[in-house]
């Protein structure tokens, strides 16, 4: 059984670092739409995937700012996101793409770190199924920065066993 490393929201590979050496001989898979972040991820041992993760595949706004606080929401009140700059980018429906890349019985581990749009993507896996594919959640949480109520919040965050990511 082998470890997939799921890096959502990738930025520049530095979670790929620590994933290699938190589970060696991983394989790692980097969800990265930011066109800036491409080159210093490239250097990584990462199979890059230049999309956001979503909940659904299709194309939106992403809004930038510091190229490590960009958000597919316009009202994100923080990492200096302008909602009049932005580009559009492709979005994965993560759910899908577990089902159709991983195997149940892979070693899964998720980090989301993805501004905001970690509530739509846990929701929609779980009404696919895909939570328990998940054997180990790593989250950072933007619930009080994109207007997400405290009890939705709440609800997600206490439907799994999580752990806060810790860069290098």
């Amino acid at each position: 059984m082998q470890t997939k490393f799921l890096d959502c929201g990738a930025w520049t590979g530095c979670s790929v670092k620590l994933a290699k050496k938190l589970w060696p001989g991983c394989e790692c898979f980097s969800f990265e739409p930011d066109p800036r972040n491409f080159h210093e991820l490239s250097k990584q041992d990462t199979i890059i995937i230049k999309k956001a993760v979503w909940y659904k595949d299709s194309t939106t706004k992403l809004y930038l700012g510091l190229s490590q606080s960009n958000s597919l929401f316009r009202e994100k009140r923080s990492g200096e996101v302008n909602p009049n700059n932005f580009i559009t980018v492709e979005t994965i429906d993560l759910s899908k793409w577990i089902l159709d890349n991983l195997k149940i019985n892979d070693y899964i581990v998720l980090k989301l770190n993805v501004e905001g749009a970690e509530y739509d993507i846990l929701e929609k896996m779980h009404k696919d199924g895909i939570l328990h594919w998940i054997d180990e959640f790593f989250i950072q949480w933007h619930w009080n920065k994109i207007n997400v109520s405290k009890k939705r919040h709440d609800k997600i965050s206490k439907s799994i066993v999580w752990k806060p990511w810790k860069s290098m």
